[in-house]
């Protein structure tokens, strides 16, 4: 029996996070050992976050009767109502917080009552455990419970979690950067648990996300434009032969037994009156290879926005568009070597992941090698079409031999090669590049997001 009323819904989503949730069935089982009824326990306080106005039954087993005086003293303090504000409707949060807070009930009981309980946890208790006007009784203090220091314990762990959630949200946020048509609440449990604790653990990496959540928006206008074969939106009204865009009028004459040979007269003249449509399509363009400098420069100055970080943060919105346009991406990650190289990445989502999760900063810088790897992808067949991005901070140079087989390849195939140079000038860029862009802070410049996400 709950203690706190629950609709079917609610608990349907209760049961819904525990089926993908392990680590939720783990706390559950631990708890179980000290205490029969715990499942019970971390459901109800799963719904005293989940639910926007959650409510106490005022009637409830005596074997569950701690449980509600446990949330009834803690729903009461403002501890609770500030993590409850974050967690409301929110089943993640919802399910990280009764995971860290319920077992802090169990545990602050004394283990000699513990002991009593796991035999029955109300069988002692059905005398007592309420008085006439249904608050606890005399009976608590046989089982050594001490309320008053429940609950001060209560809010301490309330704060903890509070302040665990807080930083969750931030991770969560920086996840939604992860999914480009998913959004992240839509996500199995499991996975979006997974998740959080992979950005928690790399703060890098949860700057790389927070970079890419802005701009694969500017990422999703950019690779759509107006078309007139994409026809969703009212711009006026025009005249021409297409049923099925004619006004309400015309439809009317079209059935009308008079008016109907009028009407044909004007739709073999191609005069009808009809709405005049445009929408949106996606653009479609040809594979990429892009090249990332990993050298020891793209690590400096030591601080939350490297170079490689911004590199990171271009990367990650562009393969997801490459996914999105079904355009095939490669990668090519160099120092003063090609370190590694990845072909058809959009179709891997997992592993452009990794790649934007790993930072190398290492070694001396050396354009050859990755140029001859990229070049080397735009002679198979796969890439024949390919544009080259280099997403560097410049600090290298080609050399003469090297200048001379882009020229010839770009005059040969019309390859097209662009450069993102981070923090310094375009340097040899400007010889063989179609376009540089020379750019270091993505809030600022928004010119550089514009062109980027054009290619």
């Amino acid at each position: 029996m709950n203690v706190i009323t629950t609709s079917k819904e609610d608990r349907h989503k209760y049961v819904g996070v525990k089926t993908f949730s392990p680590n939720l069935k783990e706390v559950e089982n631990e708890g179980v050992e000290k205490n029969p009824l715990f499942p019970r326990l971390l459901e109800d306080t799963f719904q005293s976050f989940y639910q926007y106005d959650p409510e106490l039954q005022q009637k409830v087993d005596p074997s569950v009767e701690p449980h509600r005086e446990f949330l009834n003293q803690i729903m009461q303090t403002k501890e609770y109502r500030r993590l409850h504000e974050m967690t409301a409707r929110d089943e993640f949060m919802s399910a990280m917080s009764a995971m860290r807070f319920a077992p802090n009930f169990i545990s602050d009981v004394p283990e000699e009552e513990q002991e009593k309980q796991k035999d029955n946890w109300g069988k002692s208790m059905l005398n007592g455990v309420q008085d006439e006007d249904g608050e606890p009784g005399e009976g608590f203090a046989e089982y050594g419970i001490d309320w008053d220091q429940i609950r001060q314990n209560a809010r301490e762990h309330l704060k903890e979690v509070e302040a665990e959630v807080g930083e969750l949200k931030q991770c969560m946020a920086a996840c939604g950067s992860l999914h480009y048509d998913c959004p992240l609440e839509q996500l199995p449990f499991e996975q979006a648990q997974e998740l959080v604790q992979q950005i928690r653990g790399n703060p890098k990496f949860k700057t790389v996300l927070e970079l890419a959540g802005r701009l694969k928006t500017v990422a999703i206008n950019k690779r759509r434009h107006r078309s007139d074969k994409a026809r969703t939106e009212i711009t006026g009204v025009t005249v021409g032969d297409d049923v099925c865009r004619q006004l309400p009028n015309e439809l009317f004459a079209m059935t009308h037994p008079v008016l109907n040979r009028d009407w044909t007269r004007r739709f073999t003249e191609r005069s009808i009156s009809q709405y005049d449509l445009i929408g949106t399509d996606k653009q479609g363009r040809g594979p990429i290879v892009v090249c990332i400098d990993e050298s020891g420069s793209m690590g400096y100055p030591p601080a939350k926005y490297t170079p490689e970080v911004y590199a990171k943060s271009i990367l990650y919105p562009l393969g997801m568009t490459c996914l999105d346009e079904k355009r095939d991406l490669a990668v090519v990650l160099f120092t003063g070597i090609v370190e590694a190289h990845y072909s058809q990445v959009q179709n891997n989502p997992e592993l452009l992941k990794q790649i934007c999760m790993n930072f190398y900063c290492g070694s001396s810088t050396k354009f050859d090698p990755p140029m001859a790897q990229a070049l080397e992808y735009v002679e198979s067949a796969r890439y024949a079409d390919a544009d080259i991005l280099f997403i560097t901070d410049g600090l290298s140079a080609f050399s003469p031999e090297m200048i001379k087989r882009v020229k010839k390849a770009k005059e040969e195939k019309g390859l097209s090669i662009y450069a993102a140079i981070i923090g310094t000038g375009a340097g040899q860029f400007s010889q063989i590049a179609d376009a540089v862009w020379d750019y270091f802070d993505i809030n600022d410049d928004d010119s550089f997001t514009d062109k980027m996400f054009k290619l």
